[in-house]
């Protein structure tokens, strides 16, 4: 229970301290190069934490290596490709990763 105290303080102090410097501007607006740049922020930031994911440290070879991260990369890749839709392409890799860690490991 103390944990999830812990994560609960701090998801939510997290939350206040950025949220400050959004209300700290909301009263002007926002430029349009601004806006199209802030488009491309969320993919970027996945696009990251799958990259570390996937190659934890191994270098190259970790991308070739067959691991659930992999193959859930490969499996969000193709319905990115198909279907263009960023929630599919999520829960797609997500649900692959998970169902290919029960069965791998």
């Amino acid at each position: 229970m103390s944990e999830f105290f812990a994560y609960a303080v701090v998801g939510i102090g997290t939350y206040f301290m950025r949220s400050g410097f959004i209300l700290a501007r909301s009263d002007s607006a926002m430029s349009p190069v601004t806006a199209q740049a802030l488009r491309f922020v969320g993919p970027a930031v996945l696009s990251a934490l799958v990259a570390v994911a996937v190659a934890d440290g191994g270098g190259i070879t970790a991308f070739v290596s067959v691991r659930p991260e992999t193959l859930g990369m490969l499996a969000a890749i193709g319905v990115a490709w198909w279907k263009r839709d960023v929630i599919l392409t999520v829960t797609v890799g997500i649900a692959a990763v998970w169902i290919l860690q029960t069965f791998m490991a």
